[in-house]
């Protein structure tokens, strides 16, 4: 059976009426940031989402494409990048979904980037921007290499083509870690610095009691959560076992906290 990769534009078909009587947000401030104290339901109840299909991409009808793992990069014209953020391999289409070509080749050359360091491709103007590791590269729309650079910083997700996230990892004196994430600012000329945006101690892996080694999960593992709109200069972040949403400026700064009420439970191997 072959794969494929389906675009779809999404729009919202119908909401249902409020379902009974439903407290409203409360709004304070707290340490001088702005919250907005959500009620446990939605207010608008259950919003249906339904999907159109708009266009379909095959990347495996070309010979050379060999993704495992797909990623996706869009611009407003509708042109597209498909990606492997583990075996740095990228692939272009247009609009109309014809074939444009390798974005970047495998290796440690100029324009070139090693499989397993993480790999992201992003559209932003002028032109296209590829981070892999500890460096970043830009090319022309036609795919032409315009400069490079090593990093400071580890490349840990896009954010546009001046910043990405990163971490960083403190130990105490007890030997456990914090993990920061932070997000890195730089240009093209060899300036690059940091902010911390949040941190948090077992993140990303649970420590085994004698403090050898531990286990990490996707999905399940305590971690941070992140997004970025790069248009408002703004960032999203949290803590995925919270109802709470941290909205900052690139500086840092925190803008608004959007929080909901939850109930943490605890579950056995059995569950």
């Amino acid at each position: 059976m072959k794969r494929f990769l389906m675009l779809g534009g999404f729009a919202v078909l119908s909401v249902t009426a409020i379902i009974g009587a439903q407290d409203k947000p409360e709004f304070k401030t707290i340490d001088g940031v702005p919250h907005a104290l959500n009620p446990a339901k939605p207010l608008k109840g259950t919003i249906t989402l339904e999907a159109e299909r708009t266009r379909t991409i095959n990347p495996y009808d070309q010979d050379d494409v060999g993704l495992r793992m797909i990623m996706i990069s869009r611009d407003a014209a509708g042109n597209v990048m498909l990606f492997d953020p583990n075996n740095a391999e990228g692939h272009r289409f247009d609009s109309t979904g014809k074939y444009m070509g390798l974005i970047t080749k495998k290796g440690q050359g100029p324009g070139e980037f090693s499989p397993m360091s993480g790999y992201w491709t992003l559209f932003h103007e002028p032109g296209i921007w590829v981070f892999g590791g500890m460096k970043v590269a830009h090319f022309d729309d036609s795919g032409a290499l315009i400069k490079e650079r090593t990093l400071k910083n580890h490349f840990y997700a896009q954010v546009d083509s001046g910043h990405f996230f990163t971490l960083a990892t403190s130990w105490d004196a007890q030997k456990k870690p914090t993990r920061i994430l932070k997000l890195a600012t730089f240009d093209m000329e060899g300036a690059e610095n940091t902010v911390d945006l949040l941190s948090g101690q077992n993140l990303g892996m649970i420590m085994n009691p004698n403090g050898q080694g531990g286990i990490g999960e996707g999905w399940a593992t305590p971690n941070f959560f992140y997004a970025a709109e790069p248009e408002r200069r703004r960032i999203y972040c949290g803590l995925n076992w919270e109802y709470k949403i941290q909205i900052k400026d690139y500086a840092g700064k925190d803008l608004l906290v959007i929080e909901r009420p939850c109930e943490r439970v605890k579950i056995s191997r059995k569950d």
